[in-house]
Formats: C-alpha cells, sequence, structure tokens
C-alpha cells in the first residue's frame, strides 16, 4: 500500500480474479505465467517480462488465439479436458494436433455441449482403445469450474476499493526499504520516485484523453519537474511532497 498499489485477494482462483477484472475492462492486462488464464476468460496477458537492456514484454491476445488459431474460449477448455490440466487429466496418449482437430471438427458453440453431455468416452474409442469407457461426471464440474469460477464479482465492495487509487505513502515507504533492505532514504527516491511520476503521467492523460471524449476541459498542467534534478519543462512543474502527495503547479 505505501506504493499506492491496491491488492486484492481472490477468493479461490487467483487467475480467476484476474481474468474476470481483464475481461471486464477493469484491468489493462494480466501479468501471470499460468496459460489456463484465458480459460477463465481473460483477454490480454503478459509474460516474459524483461526489465534489463534491450528489455522486452511478450504479450498475449485472445483476440489473436480466436483470429489466427479458430479457437475461442469453449474451445481451449475443452482442450484442457482432452490435453489435461489442473483440474482434468486428460486422455492418455492423445497429442495437441489431433485434440484441436476434434475441438475444431464439433465447432466453438456446440463443443462443450458435446463433451457434457457425451463426456469423453467417444474420444477413447476413437483412439482405438478397447475398453468400453462409461461418462465422467466431473466433466461438467470442470467446465463450470472455467466458466462459473468464484470471485468478487465487479460491482463487490471488494472490488471498487481495490480499483480506488491510493495516495503514494513515500515516508512509509522509506521507512520500509530501510527496515527490510537497509537503504537510506535517497536510494529509495533514485528508485521509486520516476516509476510514481512516470505512473501518475500516465494516468494524467489517460484522465485527460476521457475527458475530451467526454466534451469537457479539465485544468490539468501539461509541464513536469523531474524530482531527482529538478529540472522545469515548459510551464509546469511536478513536485512530491514528503507525504507522498504529488501535482502540478505553474
Amino acid at each position: 500500500m505505501a506504493l499506492g498499489v491496491s491488492c486484492l485477494n481472490g477468493i479461490e482462483e487467483a487467475e480467476a480474479q484476474c481474468a474476470l477484472l481483464n475481461s471486464e475492462s477493469l484491468c489493462v492486462s494480466t501479468c501471470l505465467l499460468y496459460s489456463d488464464i484465458f480459460l477463465f476468460g481473460a483477454r490480454t496477458v503478459y509474460r516474459e517480462i524483461c526489465l534489463g537492456d534491450g528489455g522486452y514484454v511478450v504479450c498475449y491476445e485472445m483476440a489473436e488465439i480466436e483470429n489466427k488459431l479458430g479457437l475461442g474460449r469453449d474451445s481451449l477448455i475443452a482442450l484442457s479436458l482432452l490435453l489435461g490440466s489442473d483440474y482434468h487429466q486428460g486422455v492418455h496418449g492423445l497429442g495437441p494436433e489431433l485434440a484441436c482437430q476434434i475441438v475444431k471438427s464439433i465447432g466453438e458453440k456446440d463443443v462443450l455441449k458435446k463433451f457434457a453431455s457425451e463426456g469423453l468416452g467417444w474420444v477413447k474409442k476413437r483412439k482405438g482403445a478397447k475398453n468400453n469407457i462409461g461418462k465422467d461426471d466431473t466433466i461438467l464440474q470442470v467446465i463450470d469450474a472455467y466458466l462459473k469460477p468464484k470471485c468478487h464479482s465487479t460491482d463487490s465492495d471488494f472490488v471498487l476499493k481495490a480499483h480506488s487509487q491510493y495516495p503514494f505513502q513515500r515516508t512509509k515507504l522509506h521507512h520500509i526499504c530501510a527496515v527490510y533492505f537497509e537503504w537510506p532514504s535517497e536510494r529509495t527516491d533514485g528508485y521509486i520516485l520516476p516509476c510514481i511520476v512516470e505512473r501518475d503521467l500516465r494516468r494524467f492523460a489517460n484522465l485527460r484523453s476521457t475527458s475530451s471524449e467526454l466534451g469537457l476541459n479539465l485544468p490539468l498542467h501539461e509541464g513536469l519537474e523531474s524530482p531527482a534534478d529538478g529540472r522545469r519543462s515548459s510551464e509546469s512543474s511536478y513536485r512530491i511532497g514528503d507525504n507522498g502527495t504529488s501535482g502540478g503547479t505553474n
């Protein structure tokens, strides 16, 4: 909280909560290593974030998966049933290529209905299994786990509180870094203040853009003053006080 970053504890699966926030446009993207976040409904996922020289981030978009691979959310859930996931062991010996062929042959709209009503026995027979496999009663539970996960709803008090903007508490952060990292306040400022300025710049830019779309003209100051060297830019300056408050001045 000292950084002004809110935290939301999910009810069960963190991926499910993040996916819900992303799908409802309450956050721009999610940053997780687990690919099943798309099965929970996420639209944009960042992975492999490198902050060093030549830094980069790998971005996966559900829209591209749908357009280029022809696989929607229901199809991905079906693939998890065939290939295995945290919730289901999958069909032994079935590879990704054949699994994709099976899912696409049924279609996005009907694939989960078929799996829920008929189970996976017909898939195993198609592979040449000799034993008659009965209906798997866990399939519907797996489908519901992905489509109806237990999460805080977007209009819940938990989400509304987490979605609020919290002030950057500079003095508190100094204390935390001194206790846990033995950093002097100057070192903490050197690492953190540029990031805080950039974050607030983005917030101001988003607010101004939204205001313009609504026909409003908010008096946001355009210039900034770097807290590191105090250099003045344009007609305004940007300051971060000891209490963590920030703002522009003419």
